[in-house]
Formats: C-alpha cells, structure tokens, sequence
C-alpha cells in the first residue's frame, strides 16, 4: 500500500500545524457563541426540557386543598379546597364559595382579582365560578358551557386589570376569557408541542404581555406576543427532583418566581430569594405557594390544610 511520506521539509511541517491549530480554536470559539436550541426559541417555547414525565399532585377528595392566594397587600390569603369550599384569612375578603354543592368535578385552581376584591375557582372540566366580595359584582366571563376542550383544565390566571382569565389544561392547552368590553389577551398555548411531563398551571406576568406555564417536571414556558423577549428566568427541567413541582408563583416585582415543589422544595429564579425550604421534611403534598406583599416571604399550604410559613410570613387569622 502507498505510504505517506513523513520527510516533508520541516518548515513547511510547521506551517501546517500553525494552520490547524488556527482552524481549531476558530471552530471552538464559533461554537462557544451559539446559544443551545431550547434557549434560541424563545419567547415562545424558551425551555424545551428533556427529562422523564413527573406524576403531578392531584386532589385525593374533596377535602383535598388545591390552591391558594394571596391578597395584593399581602396581609392576608384564600385557600381553595377541591369540594369548592373557599377559606379567607387576614384580610382576604370572603366572597362566596362552592363548598356543599354538587360539582360537576374537583375544583383544580383558584386565581383572585389583583384588585382583592373576588376570586375564580375553575373546575377540572373547565367550569368557572365567580365570587366578589360585598358592594362588587362577580366576573363570570366564560367557562366549560361556552367551550370545548381536550385535556384536563388544572390552572386558572387572573388578567392583569382583572377583566378577564386563562385556563390551561394539563395538555398545555390555553384558553383565554376576556370579561365584556375586554380585548382577548391570548398569547398561545402549547397543545400540540412534545411535552416531557403534564401541565400543572398558569400565571400570568404582573407586568402585563405575556404568562408562563410550568410543567411537573419544573420546566417553564414564557408565552408572549408582540415582545422582545419573553420573561424566562431559570427552570428545574434539567434538576432531578424528589417530588413533582406543583406552582409556578411571580415575586411581587414580576422580575423572577419561585417554583415549589410537593414536598416543599422552593426553587428561586430571578429576584425570587430562598427563605425556607421543606424538602427533607418528609412532606409530599404541598399544592401551593403564596408570597408577601414585600417578597420577602411567603406561605406553603398543603393538602391537608396545614400552612408553614417562612421569612416575614404571619401567622393569619
């Protein structure tokens, strides 16, 4: 077989190396500025996760607690229970609940009005009931009777003026319910996209423009139109979780969130901070997160109604 020869003059030997070498570090410093895939498809889908499907935390009866609020002052919260009962604390107004009426199905989600002044609770099949407290009118603006949809309804957001509301089921599926003389705030959804664990919920930007749903497995999507760039702050996609994460909940400034976790576990991203964490508590059914008016605390409610409280967090009454 031919032979390659290795007698090539030195300098021109030396010639060529320089030149590899100068070919190498180019490739290495284009492929240090391309942003990864999932990155570059933001705003729309700026986390595509790649981990294996989490179990999400569902209501064992009605007596389960789904959700929970807090006031705009931060002084006070409500709590949803599955059978539809509301509870107020602080200075949460009560308004009205389902609680000892037949539902159709568990309620899945509770959203209030950034005014204080009512609260949603949503039902797993998209039925809507509106609350306000006494001297305002409840905003029922459109529910499982004014439309169809595929999967199960497991989150429900508030407009940011409060004439209006999201619903997003566990398929990534957002439906969009603007309240009369309202212009439809619908920014997209993620039916249809490969999803690697369920939908848990929605949230709206307190910015305005945009929401985010977060999925069980903590991987979050930043849904906007019309922007610049989607308000993505970190995720727990690629993190290997003890139990499935079950709220996305924005710090008052909109500039971060915290993601919490059925047993606990708090996941700060943004201007979000770690006041307390429960994992290692031995706990698995935390099904919410509500913060303080300054941020610098919030509440965890469990399934079973218990509350821990961390940073400047009182005890409500």
């Amino acid at each position: 077989m031919p032979r390659v020869s290795s007698t090539l003059p030195r300098t021109l030997r030396a010639r060529i190396l320089v030149s590899v070498a100068a070919m190498l570090a180019l490739l290495l410093a284009s492929l240090a500025t391309v942003p990864p895939l999932r990155h570059a498809v933001r705003p729309f889908v700026p986390f595509l996760h790649d981990r294996l499907a989490y179990t999400p935390l569902v209501p064992a009866s009605g007596s389960s607690m789904v959700g929970i609020a807090s006031t705009p002052d931060g002084n006070g919260y409500w709590e949803a229970r599955a059978d539809g009962s509301i509870y107020a604390y602080g200075d949460a107004p009560f308004g009205g609940s389902m609680g000892g009426t037949t539902l159709s199905a568990y309620v899945r989600g509770l959203a209030a009005w950034p005014d204080g002044h009512g609260y949603w609770e949503v039902g797993a099949d998209g039925a809507i009931y509106a609350f306000a407290q006494t001297g305002y009118s409840a905003r029922p603006c459109g529910g499982a009777n004014t439309f169809s949809h595929t999967g199960t309804i497991v989150g429900i957001a508030a407009y940011p003026n409060g004439q209006g509301y999201w619903m997003v089921g566990n398929d990534g599926a957002v439906y969009s319910f603007p309240c009369p003389n309202q212009a439809n705030l619908f920014y997209g959804s993620m039916y249809g996209q490969t999803l690697n664990a369920p939908i848990v919920g929605i949230v709206g930007w307190p910015t305005g423009g945009g929401y985010w749903l977060v999925g069980a497995d903590g991987g979050v999507f930043s849904l906007c139109s019309n922007c610049s760039s989607a308000l993505f702050y970190g995720t727990t996609a690629n993190t290997t979780l003890n139990q499935p994460v079950t709220q996305l909940t924005p710090t008052p400034t909109g500039h971060g969130y915290w993601l919490v976790g059925a047993d606990g576990g708090v996941f700060p991203f943004g201007d979000a901070v770690l006041y307390r964490s429960l994992a290692g508590s031995g706990l698995s059914n935390i099904v919410g997160l509500a913060p303080t008016r300054s941020g610098r605390g919030y509440w965890f409610l469990g399934q079973d109604a218990r509350v821990y409280m961390a940073g400047d967090a009182g005890t409500m009454q």
